[in-house]
């Protein structure tokens, strides 16, 4: 939520503007959502544009958003979402950084946000502001400009000089309301002020300094050099007069202040800032204050604001001079590199929140460094090392709070500045630059960048023979091959890591370690052995005061209580995490929490908790363009909507999610979501794509190398069961439904929360048969142990008329029903085996195409062959079953039916075969 208090305080009280206010009243009541006010500099149109936001705040949230830093299209949407912490709702993953801000924006609901100085990115509002308008129409855009901006719907408004005729005119009401206490004006002095108001035209900014003034000058002295500077050819502009009457100290101070990017502290001012004759500060700084051209920051504390139109001043004759414009961006960035990056240093111990607070406020000075550094031509060596250091300081609160897009960009212009130099390119700074750039590549999704960067880091750091940041990349890079499905070799990696912590003493690293090990063993599927490791971590990182990875493991540990199906205890982890998380800022992980969070509402059943958590996560994952946890919730929000029978909402997010997984090249989730998918389409009647798409998800899984996560197929094989005996009739029927009963009820106790999650679209679909089954304990308890042998003794025979059964019902030939209503369920119990086999790498971009047609064979075969097939099949069946069948294929009239399913079968299997 915004709140008033993100607006300047000004600490002096508004006038002279009500007209205008009532203006902006009325466009607002007509509808505009953008009102532009226009005009000059120094006429107060930031003034307006607040007073307005501050009224508003009764009523709806506000906020404030400074444009002066910014260059670019991504600089303002940047701006945006670090001035009011946005977090986006789930959108295309391919959208750019303004809508992804835009839906951001549109989680407000109503709100009004004040844009100030936008005329200096004008040329792009169209793709910024056009945009943010356009997805949340309930925002009020302020915007301030020297000119419009011609965007459609535009209210804009000119903001005048202000009335200067009369006695009670509305600049001799600013004039007074300016004076400070206690001084007395005589009548001429009181007629020379309005005189010279006149001639300075009702300018707000001059007339304030007038007022700052008349302690120290007198009305008449003021008058006359006013027209002693108009007897010229050119007559300056009441912002250059106002500029002439300020002391020579305060001119410089403004001068060198404009070198600053946004706000900047008292102590930061004392470093950059040298005024002639060792004249102190803090006087300066004062009267600055006093006469409003120094704006403090109320949620800044000390910080303070130069008015925009004296900066510009500054900053024009600051360049005037080569020599001082480098000697005072010098002092600039040596102030700057050496505070944030010892802050950097610190923001994994007990100082961690207040330095990461400190890097935050001075996000825009330390870009404002490195800009400059990369901006300097020729650029040497220097530049170079300049622009390292401050990405790096940069980067604890790039990583935690900006979008990725926004963090790699940054970090490969630096890879690229520092590749010119090979001395460079060789230093432990650049090795630690490369391990930040491996680590955003893999929450991005390109997971071979992450790699290529995180090898070549580890390569760097041993031949410098830097222990702390070997261990630490090894960490990183483990994690790829986890996600890969290869926990041998993140185990062996891991074990090196905390190999290396114990030895040198390296407590956090150990922590860090220790936590991934715990990971490591939950996707090995020895849950006992991770949560020893979890909780070792979370004691290390408490005793170090890394609040941030405290977040972290807390979050690990709820997933593994997840796991564990003590889904209540995680539901505390998870609400422990997201505390943390929130406080520290740590957008990515805050929003992981959330949507693991939703997971334990989803398995406790409440429904509408989980759907609202998931979309919450999705949007801001969304937001900071992370890819592959974006990826996991879209497919857990389809999860959500199978179970609530919402098949082509399920459909279409099971297709999402698969599209970005099958890049990253994580075969768990990659296999759950095909998994599901198979289950949406028999439900939907296509039964051959959902057996296909079964044996690719078994096939998937099962590289996965998570033992835990396999009787996932049976959920779905549970599904098929239930549906093909909602077809059946008498005794096959039975058979069926009791069936997928023990088998769900068997998979409510594994400990795989995915699995259970799935299963519970199972267990709704046998709740209308609840009637029909009978009691688990007579039906089911000898087949227990196992779902695929319990029917292999007895039925035989009608498992291979399974297959022709399905397809006569799916056709409408009732004739054929009876006859083969008991065979239809051989089908899909020999699928399993058949598909089990074939987990070779070699062939497994040939086995879709052979998915379809080894189903649809047995379909028309079934009958004669049951018998027969029903002994082989235990071993070698899979292999010698497809030459079988090629030739009943031919043999059967109901061809004509089976092209058009192998067709749709081929479209369901391909879809992963082509990812690598």
């Amino acid at each position: 939520m915004l709140a008033a208090q993100g607006l300047p305080d000004y600490g002096t009280p508004f006038v002279g503007r009500e007209t205008d206010l009532r203006r902006i009243d009325r466009v607002v009541a007509e509808g505009a959502t953008l009102v532009s006010l226009v005009g000059p500099g120094g006429i107060g149109k930031t003034r307006l544009a607040v007073e307005h936001a501050r009224l508003s705040a009764r009523d709806v949230p506000v906020g404030f958003c400074e444009l002066t830093p910014a260059r670019t299209a991504e600089d303002v949407s940047g701006a945006m979402v670090a001035a009011l912490a946005l977090a986006a709702e789930a959108g295309p993953t391919h959208a750019d950084s303004a809508t992804r801000v835009g839906l951001g924006l549109a989680r407000l609901g109503r709100a009004v946000i004040v844009v100030n100085n936008v005329e200096h990115v004008a040329a792009v509002a169209p793709f910024t502001i056009g945009v943010w308008r356009t997805l949340a129409p309930d925002v009020r855009f302020v915007v301030t400009s020297r000119e419009p901006l011609r965007l459609p719907g535009e209210a804009v408004i000119s903001v005048a000089a202000l009335d200067t005729e009369g006695a009670r005119s509305a600049a001799l009401e600013l004039l007074h309301a300016r004076i400070p206490p206690g001084l007395s004006l005589s009548a001429a002095d009181e007629e020379t002020l309005a005189e010279l108001i006149g001639r300075l035209g009702g300018q707000p900014l001059a007339i304030e300094l007038v007022a700052a003034h008349l302690p120290l000058v007198s009305a008449r002295t003021m008058l006359e050099r006013f027209d002693a500077a108009h007897l010229g050819d050119v007559a300056p502009s009441a912002l250059e007069w106002a500029w002439g009457l300020l002391a020579p100290a305060e001119q410089e101070a403004l001068r060198q202040m404009s070198a600053f990017a946004a706000s900047f502290t008292r102590d930061a001012a004392r470093a950059v800032v040298r005024l002639p004759d060792d004249t102190d500060l803090e006087p300066v700084i004062d009267s600055l204050v006093h006469k409003r051209l120094l704006v403090p920051l109320r949620q800044g504390g000390d910080r303070l604001s130069c008015v925009e139109s004296m900066r510009e001043r500054g900053e024009i004759l600051l360049h005037a001079v080569a020599d001082d414009v480098e000697a005072v961006h010098a002092r600039h960035r040596g102030y700057y590199l050496d505070r944030c990056a010892a802050w950097a240093a610190a923001i994994h111990g007990h100082e961690g929140l207040a330095a990461l607070s400190a890097l935050a406020a001075e996000h825009d000075n330390l870009h404002a460094v490195l800009r400059r550094a990369l901006e300097h031509r020729p650029r040497d060596r220097a530049d170079v090392e300049v622009a390292l250091r401050a990405v790096l300081a940069l980067h604890p609160v790039l990583a935690l709070r900006s979008p990725l897009a926004v963090q790699i960009a940054m970090l490969d212009d630096v890879v690229a500045a520092a590749s010119a130099f090979s001395d460079v390119t060789s230093s432990a700074a650049f090795a630690r630059l490369l391990h930040e750039r491996g680590y955003a590549f893999r929450y991005r999704g390109r997971m071979d960048e992450c790699t290529r960067d995180l090898e070549r880091a580890l390569a760097l750091a041993r031949d410098l023979d830097d222990r702390a940041l070997v261990g630490l990349t090894l960490v990183t890079l483990s994690t790829v091959h986890g996600l890969r499905g290869q926990p041998a070799e993140e185990q062996s990696m891991l074990e090196e890591a905390l190999s290396i912590a114990k030895a040198d003493g390296l407590a956090r690293l150990e922590g860090v370690a220790s936590s991934a090990l715990g990971v490591n063993a939950v996707r090995r599927g020895a849950l006992d052995d991770a949560l020893p490791l979890l909780d070792r971590a979370l004691a290390i990182v408490r005793s170090v005061g890394d609040r941030r990875f405290e977040g972290i493991v807390l979050t690990q540990r709820g997933a593994l209580e997840l796991e564990q199906n003590r889904v209540a205890e995680s539901v505390r982890s998870f609400e422990q995490a997201i505390a943390i998380h929130t406080e520290v800022g740590n957008r990515r992980f805050e929003a992981t929490a959330t949507g693991n969070l939703s997971i334990a509402h989803h398995l406790l059943g409440d429904l509408g908790a989980a759907r609202r958590g998931y979309l919450d996560a999705l949007g801001r994952l969304e937001h900071l363009g992370e890819r592959r946890f974006h990826a996991y919730y879209v497919a857990y929000l389809a999860l959500l909507d199978l179970e609530e029978n919402r098949l082509a909402e399920a459909r279409s997010g099971l297709n999402r999610a698969l599209s970005a997984l099958r890049p990253i090249a994580d075969p768990r989730y990659e296999g759950i979501a095909t998994a599901a998918l198979a289950g949406e389409r028999m439900l939907s009647g296509d039964d051959d794509e959902a057996r296909a798409l079964l044996d690719e998800a078994r096939e998937v899984l099962a590289d996965a190398g998570d033992p835990l996560i396999l009787p996932l197929v049976e959920v779905y094989e549970g599904i098929f069961e239930v549906v093909e005996g909602s077809h059946a009739e008498g005794a096959r029927r039975e058979e069926l439904l009791a069936r997928a009963r023990v088998r769900a009820e068997r998979l409510t106790t594994l400990p795989a929360d995915d699995v259970r999650l799935a299963n519970r679209t199972l267990l709704r679909l046998l709740a209308p048969f609840a009637a029909a089954v009978a009691p688990p304990a007579q039906k089911a308890a000898p087949q227990r142990k196992t779902a695929k042998p319990m029917a292999a003794p007895k039925k035989a025979a009608p498992k291979k008329k399974a297959v022709p059964k399905k397809v006569a019902s799916k056709k409408a030939v009732p004739k054929k029903a009876p006859k083969k209503a008991a065979p239809k369920k051989a089908a899909p119990k020999k699928a399993a085996p058949k598909k089990a086999a074939p987990k070779k790498a070699a062939p497994r971009k040939a086995a879709p195409r052979k998915a379809a047609p080894k189903k649809a064979a047995p379909k028309k075969a079934a009958p004669k062959k049951a018998a027969p097939k029903k002994a082989a099949p235990k071993k070698a069946a899979p292999k010698k079953a497809a030459p079988k069948k090629a030739a009943p294929k031919k043999a059967v009239p109901k061809k004509a039916a089976a092209p058009e399913k192998r067709t749709a079968s081929k479209k369901g299997a391909p879809k992963r075969k082509n990812a690598p």
